[in-house]
């Protein structure tokens, strides 16, 4: 098949990209950035902007299917702006030209915080609702409208499927991501203590192959829920110790006490100019321990989640082969 892609340099992008090619399909790259992590992949490039319809139609014609997965993550004041346009006119340009360029099937990447997520103790599926509020925090509504946008599209007659991952873990985390940044500093003892709470935790792998299944074979219009496994910030901890032989910390601090914290965290990144990983949403997040049902996805795409043990150590190894950090011996018998 032809492939396009948007959104090809992160995390999930560089994933999909390398599978697909494994795969045997051709891959064209929709690229806003010099996309340096797609270097040395026998892809077509082609620049783009979900902002510039036209530069779409360019990069979509002729092609048989589109991963829509550009999008902005930000808990910058001075991105929200952007954030509003990137998820949800972004997302509604890429589908109308998808439907205006013939190409035949469209897998939306969405997120889990499309839906209401913070309901403690109540199991998450596909019939949830979806955020309506900017209060549950602005990511998750443009996500959620985001959807809106491409369901309006597949009602005029686009194929179309949506799929919502969780929090994403695994190799080819060039940048890194949040989270991979995390694990790097629990890796490099950089972690003097954990906070409480939990989230569901997927393997891009797991998640491309659910979204590769979800354009094969799941049904137009649908959400497919592509989980993990939910684990606290202390069970990762734990893990990591096992599969990397590094010590960690035992200590898992309430939310609360984090969160009367953050004013003088926020002052001391400003001031050395540090990456911001905790935030009153991740906290948030930390502490909705939300519960997802992948069942919908197990039954229809054939959706496993492998072991997340088995996450982190292929996290782990792809930051050793990447030169992002030094192999350990406990991590290499692991392999």
């Amino acid at each position: 098949m032809k492939v396009v892609v948007t959104g090809p340099s992160g995390h999930v992008g560089t994933a999909l990209v390398t599978e697909l090619l494994a795969r045997g399909h051709q891959v064209r790259a929709v690229c806003f950035d010099e996309a340096r992590s797609l270097d040395g992949l026998d892809i077509e490039r082609v620049e783009g902007d979900v902002l510039d319809r036209e530069s779409l139609r360019a990069a979509f014609e002729g092609q048989d299917w589109l991963f829509h997965l550009a999008g902005i993550v930000s808990i910058r004041r001075n991105q929200r702006d952007l954030m509003r346009a990137v998820n949800v006119d972004g997302a509604r340009n890429a589908a109308e030209m998808a439907l205006e360029c013939g190409v035949s099937r469209m897998v939306h990447f969405s997120s889990v915080h499309a839906y209401e997520t913070w309901r403690l103790g109540i199991p998450l599926d596909e019939s949830g609702d979806r955020c309506t509020s900017r209060r549950n925090g602005l990511y998750d509504w443009t996500k959620a409208m985001g959807e809106a946008e491409v369901r309006k599209v597949i009602a005029r007659g686009l194929d179309g499927v949506i799929v919502n991952p969780t929090g994403i873990l695994g190799p080819y985390d060039h940048l890194p991501s949040h989270m991979g940044a995390f694990l790097l500093q629990m890796y490099q003892k950089k972690v003097p203590l954990l906070v409480k709470g939990a989230y569901d935790w997927a393997d891009v792998r797991d998640v491309i192959d659910g979204a590769i299944a979800a354009m094969e074979r799941g049904r137009t219009g649908e959400n497919y829920l592509l989980g993990g496994h939910n684990a606290s910030l202390r069970e990762l901890a734990e893990i990591t110790e096992e599969v990397t032989g590094i010590p960690q910390p035992r200590r898992a601090v309430p939310l609360w006490m984090v969160q009367a914290s953050l004013p003088l965290t926020q002052l001391a990144l400003a001031v050395t100019r540090g990456r911001q990983l905790v935030t009153r949403y991740s906290l948030k997040t930390l502490a909705s321990e939300i519960q997802v049902d992948c069942s919908k996805a197990r039954d229809e795409l054939g959706y496993e989640p492998r072991p997340l043990r088995d996450t982190l150590v292929g996290a782990y190894q792809w930051y050793v082969d990447a030169g992002m950090l030094e192999g350990t011996e406990a991590l290499q018998g692991t392999v």
